[in-house]
Order: C-alpha cells, then sequence, then structure tokens
C-alpha cells in the first residue's frame, strides 16, 4: 500500500448513497466492495487485477485512503463522484438499458445520450461485484 492520505470523500458519501453506488456500478463494474474492520467507514475495494483502496475513518470523522496496485481505484471514485454531481445527482430512473444487435448499452436520460456505457452480462459465479460489465460507450 503506498502512504495514506486524506480524502473528502469517506464510504457514507459514495457506496452508502444509493443513487450514487448505481452510478459507480455502471460506471466501474469490475470492483468489489467490502469491510475491513468494524465499522460502516472502513471500507475496501478491489479489481481484479490487483488493486485496492482502503479508506479508514479518522477520529475527526473524516478519511484516509491508501491505494495501490496498477490502478488508482479511489481517485478514479473521487473523479466519478465530480461527475455524478455534474450531472445532475442522477437516479437510478435516469438510467435505462438498451439492446441492439451489434452491442447493449446502459444510458443516462435516453439513448442516444453522449453518457453511455457498454454493458456486458455479468457471467455467472462473479457474485459479490458491485455490478455488471460496463464501459464507457
Amino acid at each position: 500500500m503506498c502512504r495514506p492520505r486524506p480524502t473528502t470523500l469517506g464510504p457514507r458519501d459514495t457506496f452508502y448513497q444509493q443513487h450514487l453506488r448505481f452510478f459507480l456500478a455502471v460506471a466501474v463494474p469490475e470492483i468489489s466492495v467490502g469491510q475491513h474492520g468494524p465499522t460502516l467507514d472502513d471500507l475496501i475495494i478491489r479489481d481484479r487485477a490487483g488493486s485496492s483502496a482502503r479508506l479508514d475513518a479518522t477520529d475527526d470523522g473524516t478519511s484516509v485512503v491508501a491505494e495501490a496496485g496498477p490502478r488508482a481505484l479511489w481517485t478514479e471514485v473521487e473523479a466519478l463522484h465530480m461527475r455524478w454531481l455534474e450531472y445532475g445527482r442522477p437516479r437510478r430512473e435516469r438510467f435505462g438499458l438498451s439492446v441492439a444487435p451489434e452491442r447493449q448499452w446502459i444510458w443516462l436520460d435516453r439513448p442516444e445520450s453522449q453518457h453511455t456505457w457498454n454493458y456486458r452480462a455479468q457471467p455467472a459465479g462473479e457474485a459479490g461485484r458491485l455490478g455488471s460489465r460496463a464501459t464507457p460507450g
């Protein structure tokens, strides 16, 4: 793990907010999320390539994060949180799924939106993942 750094976002600001969690599942479906300690504020996220981000609560109610591996997962979550805010904090109801012979995609607000993510159904046996496979369209 790299040296921990402070973060303005904690688990309660991200993975415990249902509509943001849904957006994260669409945008980064290949990560898994779990607790690593006794409180909801002790969170760890991982991907299959060995990257991880561990969040720990501090005494003042903020969080510190330590990222490891080829991807800076929490940095990605922070950027996606900003994007979610820019999109107007969309609720699940604003997302849809379209299926065509050549592709399947998740979209925000309408199928022809500039905000789309390619979708691939999650293979059986991958329970515990944040979501099915979606990549930016």
